[in-house]
């Protein structure tokens, strides 16, 4: 039985999970659009923001005792890394909708991902 996620609608991000491997329609980065065997499958990581609430204080605090603002990043994107034998695959989570069905899709691969493989 065939399984689509949409985790976005423009651009275009779509997996299409099949009985042997899944299909990735990233719109996003074209390199990442392919078909991947679930043989080929190592890990999946999903990554979610955690630094920019540390990061807002931080400037508050900064603000206060400076006067000025902490320079620097102040936000790291969410992300779902798919670690295949000869590639990895980076998708961006740009909003808490697409972090939500990042996390369905990471368990339907973790079940799908060959138990021999780490």
């Amino acid at each position: 039985m065939d399984q689509n996620i949409i985790l976005n609608n423009n651009p275009r991000m779509e997996f299409k999970l099949s009985e042997n491997g899944f299909e990735l329609i990233d719109g996003q980065t074209t390199k990442n659009s392919g078909v991947y065997s679930y043989s080929n499958l190592k890990s999946i990581q999903l990554n979610k923001v955690w630094y920019p609430y540390v990061v807002k204080w931080l400037r508050y605090i900064s603000w206060l005792m400076n006067g000025a603002p902490l320079a620097g990043e102040t936000t790291k994107k969410a992300n779902l890394k798919i670690i295949l034998d000869d590639r990895i695959l980076h998708i961006w989570l740009t909003d808490l909708k697409m972090t939500n069905k990042a996390k369905t899709l990471k368990t339907m691969l973790t079940k799908k991902k060959p138990r021999h493989n780490n």
